[in-house]
């Protein structure tokens, strides 16, 4: 099973950068992070290229605002079959995606 996690976000570069980081410790990885920026500056460019690493990362920047129109774009490009829209603001506990898969 493939998960797919779409991440709408505006101006919230530490807390990007923080759920980023706990999807690297995920037991299980995602196999694509779509990350839909919203951001009047570059700062939260910066932290999800700074946080990528390993993990799939796609980044769109998105001038319209918006929750529900970032996580439909994000959407547009999703190629799991699972699909979660995790808050920008959120932490997942290591064993989160393997949760899910099982």
């Amino acid at each position: 099973m493939r998960v797919s996690l779409v991440i709408s976000t505006a101006n919230r570069p530490r807390e990007i950068s923080a759920l980023l980081n706990s999807l690297h410790r995920q037991t299980v990885k995602p196999q694509q992070v779509v990350v839909v920026d919203q951001s009047a500056d570059n700062a939260t460019e910066r932290s999800v290229l700074a946080g990528k690493g390993e993990l799939p990362v796609t980044y769109l920047k998105d001038d319209r605002k918006g929750l529900s129109r970032g996580r439909n774009l994000g959407l547009s490009l999703v190629i799991g079959d699972v699909v979660g829209f995790p808050d920008d603001d959120c932490i997942y506990p290591p064993d989160t995606l393997d949760k899910v898969q099982k």
